[in-house]
């Protein structure tokens, strides 16, 4: 195996694509949430699992701390640690992944990404840029003997990323002098990432930000949760805020009007909650008077979690934010999906994803959005090991999906709770003759708006039109009209107009156009859960 050379420093690296038997197998679960067969979760109405990393193969004892991201083209991305000897968290680990090109259903051969001897590669957290790219952050220090030496290293923090949906990868760059406070009376002993995935900001303040939930110690601290951001597209970085003391694995989620939750693990042992922390200014400070314990997340004296915006709730006009841990105060189990349709202040709905309820060991998982409001759930799981108070049993990493069906309070459907308003859109252009569909339900109007290639074949509706639905749902109407003259995939100037839509309409119209040079009439298309943004009138490209 190769690994890269310097101890500090990377020179160079060389990524390996590692063979291995790919592991597909189906688990059915034997508490079943619902009997809804459509959910790709779902075979016979049992929820279905696969897992894309399993204890003992392709060379490694363990796999642990789970990291996912979709790709704008549909891929899911499964990272993993993996680790050589055991589940020790100082020893021998390399960073890996798998890719699955059908939902989750099958998962290609196993990529090591990052690998040096001993030295452990891990805390790998991703996330995707506006523009396709795969960005990774990771974490690298030197090998300990034991654990008990953990806070007297330092570690490193490196970037690479993929072009090619996770394919093949960069060279790692070295970031730490820009992640670290690395001298003075605040020199941080310890630091770590996520590991979960990070966020690009959908609105202002600082659109287009990338985020990451880190943590640090010095000296004279206990552990601390905290961010650091990218307004470049990861070229440099800044130290962002902080939450309270004894926190540490956090978990970052814009809401609904741009502000940041960071919730993090809780270190106190006297308290079995997630403390949650808000920051007003894209990440850089954290209001001290915001943080507070959310009594409805409870944890078992401290594990990971996972936070993931969904969509915006059209009963409420704010966020529908998920949440992933294992809900219990005792033990490492009862692996849950949480739902809050209010931006994270109360929690509604349970849904447990886990393949058995407890003692069942699941640990922990990251979130992902599938285009139709699925939510993937990659999870640690195992049988309980008694021997151990927490109930760690490393056995498998897993992957399972939970419909939209068993959310109801987030559906916005027609059987949901959305509205069903009727709508009118009109749309035209150089040459083409106007076409006016009214009286249309919601349901219709996000057939007719469903996907670029089923657009051709619609009677009458002109094929310039991409009116995408993308990867929203529908969400609340508001009546207004907007008039955008753009550039359609490297044709002269064509002129459209959309009069008396409602706002999502508009957006809809104005949706996710890779080619586009004036995007000013453009939402963010890395995202699957963008809010609305303003657009501007009257604005013009060309090529």
């Amino acid at each position: 195996m190769l690994r890269f050379l310097s101890p500090v420093l990377v020179a160079s690296i060389v990524l390996l694509a590692c063979s291995s038997q790919q592991n597909n197998k189906l688990v059915e679960n034997r508490d079943a949430q619902t009997e809804n067969p459509s959910s790709l979760g779902f075979v016979g109405g049992k929820r279905i699992y696969t897992a894309p990393f399993e204890a003992g193969q392709n060379g490694y004892a363990v796999y642990r701390a789970p990291t996912m991201v979709i790709s704008q083209k549909g891929t899911v991305l499964a990272f993993a640690e993996g680790r050589v000897n055991g589940p020790a968290d100082v020893d021998d680990m390399d960073v890996v992944l798998r890719r699955s090109t059908d939902g989750g259903r099958t998962w290609e051969k196993l990529q090591v990404l990052v690998s040096d001897g001993k030295n452990p590669c891990k805390n790998q957290s991703p996330v995707v840029l506006p523009n396709g790219r795969i960005l990774l952050v990771y974490l690298w220090n030197p090998w300990i003997p034991s654990e008990s030496l953990r806070d007297t290293i330092s570690r490193s923090v490196f970037t690479m990323y993929s072009d090619d949906d996770g394919k093949t990868w960069s060279k790692p760059k070295d970031i730490t002098e820009m992640a670290q406070v690395m001298k003075g009376p605040e020199k941080w002993g310890w630091t770590g990432m996520g590991p979960v995935h990070g966020i690009v900001k959908r609105q202002e303040p600082h659109k287009g930000r990338i985020v990451f939930p880190s943590r640090h110690n010095t000296k004279n601290t206990s552990m601390v949760s905290h961010v650091i951001y990218s307004d470049d597209s990861g070229e440099t970085w800044k130290i962002g805020g902080s939450s309270r003391d004894k926190t540490t694995e956090s978990t970052v989620v814009e809401l609904s009007n741009g502000d940041l939750m960071l919730n993090s693990r809780n270190m106190r042992d006297s308290e079995d909650y997630r403390v949650v922390a808000i920051s007003k200014d894209g990440g850089e400070t954290f209001n001290k008077n915001s943080i507070r314990l959310d009594p409805s997340l409870v944890e078992p004296s401290g594990v990971q979690a996972s936070l993931l915006y969904h969509s915006l709730n059209p009963k409420t006009g704010l966020g529908n934010i998920l949440f992933s841990n294992p809900s219990d105060d005792k033990m490492r189990t009862n692996g849950t999906l949480q739902v809050s349709n209010d931006d994270g202040v109360t929690w509604s709905e349970r849904v447990r994803y886990a393949p058995a309820p407890a003692p069942y060991f699941t640990g922990y998982s990251d979130l992902i959005r599938f285009p139709n409001g699925d939510v993937g759930v990659l999870f640690e799981s195992g049988k309980y090991d008694s021997d151990n108070p927490k109930g760690d049993r490393y056995e498998k990493i897993e992957f399972t999906v939970v419909s939209s069906a068993e959310l109801p309070s987030i559906r916005t459907d027609n059987t949901g709770g959305a509205s069903t308003n009727v709508c009118r859109v009109y749309a035209s252009f150089d040459d083409v003759p106007k076409v006016e569909k009214d009286s249309l339900t919601m349901k219709d109007c996000r057939a007719l708006c469903a996907d670029w290639t089923s657009r051709t074949n619609v009677k009458g509706l002109p094929k310039q039109v991409r009116c995408e639905w993308g990867f929203d749902l529908f969400q609340r109407y508001e009546e207004g009209a907007c008039e955008v003259k753009v550039c359609f995939f490297g044709l002269l100037k064509k002129k459209f107009i959309a009069e008396d839509l409602t706002r999502e309409e508009c957006r809809i119209k104005c949706g996710r156009f890779d080619s586009w040079k004036d995007r000013s009439c453009r939402w963010n298309p890395d995202s699957v859960n963008t809010p609305w943004q303003t657009f501007k009138s009257q604005e013009t490209c060309s090529f």
